[in-house]
């Protein structure tokens, strides 16, 4: 207000100034002269008395002793507790002798523009907030119904937090992967060689961040460190999975790390669970990666610029074969989901589940009427419509729903993600939930499952179906046209053998041919009609070369509704291009939404990539579905997390480990 007042004094003295000048022209120079000196003496005198009203102000405003006494005072100050006031505009009254002496505000100056911080706690919006002014801490409460706010000093606290912070323990595991299969079939001195190599890279980091390490298996450490020394390994990019690259490089070797880590409670026993967790979920992502999780949040990824070996033993699918029969044959019926808009993958599996249900004389029901079914699969099925109707039950969800019962096995095929399924209710009340799937594990995990196979290395879910079937302790009959169906799931898959192929998969194949697999009649369901095959030829002329090998084609000015089974052809086509290491297709489909397909030969991780967009898949071959976006917007932000991806030589950071 006195502010205001001088303001207002001087504003006059303007005007009189003016005024005098004016009249100048009028009644003559002698008189402005003696006017502008009585103005000046005017100015001087008021000057003067504004000068001692301020240091009146202040020995009025910066002394708390007046109002509260002493002792009020010395508490305040022993406390560290700091008060100020303000008038209706914001701007400061009165403020105590603490912040006084450490020059905090200015009085008669606005309190928001001097600590704009303090703007949600001058509107109302909040009661407290903390905020740092001249390196320190204060922790500000504003009193209800008036305009004075209270400062306490927690500096200190602030400190002791943060030290207690860094000094939190975090708990991990390193997993040394594919160790067993690299020494099986070397003599002693390689085996030896291999091994110390390795060891000794793993703990001559771990000793870099002053972390304690213990080796409990051959191929399996404990870490246990403080958070600051976290801190440190996750700037640093977690680089000891670039080392054990190297090494394994120059032993020629298949040896990756798998990593984990768990933080965020001192409860000892949670960390190790938690560890352990993320450890699973690093290995079934395909390894060479840290899974990272803080208590109460979801788990985040690091790594993964490698593609996942082959390593399920036919000693597990045994197992999980045998645990399958024990668990149908314990159930009252069984209910087989698949993935929205499914493939021929999704419903070979399927099928070949079916199958292995019906031959224990269960009830079994397929939900294939509801969630889509992709253009050339829902060709064929109406082809062979009359044949698998003899055979097998096909239900929408809601009619399953009907059947679902305490005792309801439900078995979800080529998925694992609860948002993808096209049974969401069907899994998610169900009490017990068997997962087999191909794609490598992410987060959303379907809830309830007692049995999880999946297996990032295989082909397809066909193959792990098919290699089910072995292992059963009655005759599984698939028919002709449903090992059809299977092998042509395995050929989009693999792209007709040409990716993500392994000794498994051939054998599965040569079985599937033995059934009566027709490969002519698979190659036919594939082929596309003129109206696709114009529309995958103009998608080839529309490419974007990134650099890197990485090649976009934007199907936005076509005004088509491609097909998703169409994007990932031409994703494959463009990927027999040389020098092209990742292909990326993007359409907008007739449901309205944008879709990407991603295929990659092997150096290219898709799967971190469709993950930006809450997509999923395999390390060389992932998609993803995107609402409520352009395909202009989804191609933005798919260049840009490519740029990201390749950013720090070739090591994608996938997620910021230190929230």
């Amino acid at each position: 207000m006195f502010e205001t007042f001088k303001s207002r004094v001087y504003l006059i003295l303007g005007i009189e100034f003016l005024v005098i000048l004016a009249g100048g022209f009028v009644i003559g120079l002698p008189s402005v002269a003696i006017g502008l000196g009585a103005l000046l003496i005017n100015a001087v005198c008021i000057e003067h008395v504004f000068r001692v009203q301020e240091q009146d102000n202040k020995k009025r405003i910066y002394s708390i002793t007046r109002i509260l006494g002493n002792d009020a005072k010395d508490a305040f100050n022993f406390g560290e507790v700091g008060i100020v006031t303000y008038d209706d505009k914001g701007q400061v009254t009165w403020m105590s002798d603490l912040f006084y002496e450490r020059k905090v505000v200015d009085v008669n100056k606005n309190l928001g523009h001097q600590l704009s911080g303090l703007i949600p706690l001058l509107q109302g919006e909040v009661d407290t907030l903390e905020i740092k002014i001249k390196d320190r801490w204060y922790r500000v409460i504003r009193k209800e119904k008036a305009e004075i706010l209270f400062f306490k000093d927690i500096t200190e606290l602030k400190q002791l937090q943060q030290q207690m912070e860094d000094d939190s323990l975090v708990l991990g595991f390193i997993n040394v992967d594919n160790l067993e299969e690299a020494i099986q079939y070397v003599d002693e001195h390689k085996a030896t060689q291999i091994t110390g190599t390795i060891r000794q890279s793993i703990m001559d980091w771990a000793k870099e961040y002053n972390m304690i390490l213990r080796r409990y298996r051959n191929d399996r450490y404990m870490m246990v460190m403080n958070e600051a020394n976290y801190v440190n390994v996750v700037n640093d990019r977690f680089k000891i999975l670039d080392t054990i690259r190297h090494d394994a490089a120059k032993l020629d070797v298949a040896i990756t790390l798998s990593m984990s880590f768990a933080r965020g409670t001192s409860d000892i026993m949670a960390l190790d669970e938690m560890a352990f967790e993320a450890l699973e979920l690093a290995q079934s992502r395909g390894g060479d990666q840290v899974v990272y999780k803080k208590y109460g949040s979801d788990p985040v990824f690091f790594g993964g610029t490698t593609e996942a070996f082959e390593k399920r033993s036919r000693v597990r699918v045994r197992v999980i074969a045998q645990t399958l029969r024990d668990l149908i044959n314990e159930s009252s019926n069984v209910i087989i989901v698949g993935h929205q808009n499914a493939d021929f993958d999704c419903v070979g599996s399927a099928l070949c589940m079916s199958a292995i249900v019906r031959s224990y004389h269960k009830e079994c029901a397929i939900v294939l009427r509801s969630g889509g079914v992709e253009e050339k699969l829902s060709l064929a099925l109406e082809k062979y419509d009359k044949e698998l109707s003899e055979r097998h039950v096909f239900v929408s969800e809601e009619e399953a729903l009907e059947s679902l019962g305490e005792n309801t096995l439900v078995i979800a095929v080529d998925h694992h993600i609860l948002s993808q399924s096209n049974g969401k209710d069907i899994v998610s009340n169900a009490k017990k939930v068997v997962i087999i799937d191909h794609h490598r594990r992410g987060m959303d995990l379907i809830p309830n499952s007692i049995l999880l196979y999946i297996e990032s290395s295989a082909s397809s879910t066909s193959e792990l179906a098919l290699e089910l079937v072995y292992y059963q302790q009655t005759y599984i009959d698939i028919s002709e046209i449903e090992a059809t169906l299977m092998l042509t799931g395995v050929l989009i898959d693999t792209n007709r053998f040409r990716n993500h192929t392994g000794t498994r998969t051939f054998e599965v194949a040569a079985s599937l041919k033995k059934m009566g697999a027709n490969l002519q009649e698979a190659d036919e369901m594939l082929k596309d009609n003129y109206e696709e095959f114009l529309m995958k030829q103009m998608a080839m002329r529309n490419l974007q070369m990134l650099g890197q090998g990485v090649v976009i084609s934007a199907m936005d000015e076509m005004h088509k509704t491609p097909s998703r089974a169409i994007l990932s052809q031409v994703a494959d086509h463009i990927l027999s291009v040389k020098d092209v290491e990742a292909a990326f297709v993007i359409g907008q489909t007739a449901d309205g939404k944008t879709c990407i397909s991603a295929r990659s030969k092997g150096n290219v991780n898709c799967q971190v990539l469709m993950e930006v967009f809450q997509g999923g898949g395999h390390f060389s071959a992932a998609a993803a579905q995107i609402p409520n976006q352009t395909v202009k917007e989804v191609n933005d932000r798919l260049i840009e997390a490519i740029h990201k991806y390749f950013s720090e030589e070739g090591i994608n950071n996938e997620s910021d480990f230190t929230k």
